[in-house]
């Protein structure tokens, strides 16, 4: 860091003489940086008293400053050219300081982000007490991006390390909570093949769909490929592939999920768009994961008994369609989602209880301040039509029927307040008499930073 400085000084004192003009340039970005103060600066009326000045604050050593003073042999004034160079060589060695006066390069392309959720959630539940919590969910992210394409990335989050599709910590008492590695991955676009973006490690999902099939708060463990074909500005193909370990045992079978996905990306006009796209997900192994959290499905076509009794794999088709509109000068969305479980591993015995299928629309979007959006839908998913433990948690699984209703609006740029309300009914009660109807409500309050 000094040597740098010492070689910046030593070219400025090569092009100037001990006078200066009284509003030099090189005093000013000086004080602009932070190096000097205005008073400090005011009181140098020559270079040798910026030198000066530069050794007190302990800039340079006494011996480097009396080196610069026998450099100087110009007697011309530092020219317009001149000084713009000088300008920015010292910029340069500023940005390279490592904290000393200006941000450290290394923080070029790196993004902080995080938000805050405290929630007060009632539970309104057919042969039960009515229930009432509160909860919090806090998330910390950090993400680098580089030139050549690569970024890495890790986030915490709170929520149980048991559970892979909620982020919430429930207040049950003062005791600490959790705050775990939500996601921690590396990624790829490389210049040779833009088309091209490789993204492994624990990172979010990044296939196409709805809550229906996938919770908002799940994360995959392995590989994702994503391949993109732009056509024009208006029209994008894409196929999205994924590699994922939901289960791993030295000495038994490993659990794993091989998606495939491919879709189109359209947009008609400035206020019309759609994306549809069709994906199978094939799991091996399902249950040999019950260790894992993967403990909601049972056997035949229940989907909430024994942990670890399937009989039936899942081998799932999932199509997806989004619609995005414009009514009132606001953004309208729109989604189909149909998904069937085409496994029937158990000979004789058929699965039945394999169909969902959902649709839903949002209107407004709140993102800034007096803004707001409305939600709706409606989801009926059979027993076995999709993985309990990975689709809406809210919404408990599968075998259920019922609609969502929800609002947001933001208060501040950065802090919005949000009501959900969702009513969820049994549709065949013979797979677990232990499930019941219930009405679950929701207020949020999110702070964005």
């Amino acid at each position: 860091m000094k040597s740098t400085l010492l070689s910046t000084f030593a070219a400025l004192s090569l092009m100037t003489v001990t006078t200066v003009r009284a509003a030099d340039p090189l005093a000013e970005l000086l004080v602009s940086k932070g190096v000097l103060t205005s008073s400090e600066a005011g009181n140098a009326a020559t270079r040798g008293d910026l030198i000066n000045a530069l050794v007190k604050k302990g800039i340079i050593t006494a011996d480097e400053a009396a080196s610069l003073e026998n450099e100087k042999t110009k007697t011309s004034f530092v020219t317009t050219n001149e000084l713009a160079d000088m300008k920015d060589e010292v910029v340069a060695t500023i940005r390279e300081a490592d904290g000393d006066f200006g941000m450290p390069k290394w923080l070029d392309g790196l993004t902080i982000k995080g938000d805050i959720r405290v929630r007060y959630e009632g539970f309104d539940e057919d042969n039960a007490k009515q229930r009432n919590r509160a909860r919090v969910r806090a998330r910390l992210g950090l993400e680098k991006k580089w030139d050549n394409g690569v970024k890495a990335g890790v986030k915490l989050a709170t929520g149980s390390t048991g559970d892979p599709i909620s982020t919430n910590q429930t207040f049950e008492g003062a005791a600490n909570k959790n705050f775990n590695l939500d996601r921690a991955y590396v990624g790829w676009n490389p210049e040779f093949a833009e088309w091209l973006t490789v993204t492994g490690g624990r990172h979010e999902n990044l296939l196409e769909g709805t809550n229906m099939v996938w919770d908002g708060d799940l994360n995959f463990e392995g590989v994702t490929e994503q391949a993109e074909l732009n056509f024009s500005e208006d029209l994008r193909a894409f196929v999205n592939l994924g590699q994922y370990v939901l289960g791993e045992s030295s000495g038994g079978t490993d659990s794993l999920l091989w998606a495939w996905q491919a879709g189109v990306d359209f947009s008609m006009t400035d206020v019309l768009g759609t994306v549809l796209a069709v994906g199978f997900y094939n799991y091996q192994n399902l249950a040999a994961a019950g260790d894992n959290g993967l403990n909601e499905q049972a056997t035949d076509a229940g989907n909430s008994g024994a942990a670890g009794a399937l009989t039936f794999e899942y081998r799932i088709i999932d199509i997806v369609s989004k619609w995005k509109l414009e009514v009132a000068e606001m953004p309208l969305g729109i989604w189909f989602n149909y998904a069937i479980n085409t496994a029937s591993d158990a000979g004789a015995v058929q699965l039945t209880e394999d169909t969902a299928w959902g649709v839903g629309a949002k209107l407004g979007k709140a993102k800034k301040k007096g803004s707001w959006d409305l939600s709706l839908s409606y989801k009926q998913i059979e027993a076995d039509a999709v993985v309990a433990a990975f689709n809406d948690s809210d919404f408990l699984g599968t075998n259920r029927e019922g609609i969502t209703v929800g609002g947001k609006y933001q208060v501040l740029d950065n802090m919005s307040v949000g009501l959900t309300v969702i009513s969820s009914e049994v549709l065949d009660t013979t797979f677990n008499s232990a499930e019941n109807d219930y009405t679950r409500w929701q207020l949020d309050c999110i702070v964005k930073f």
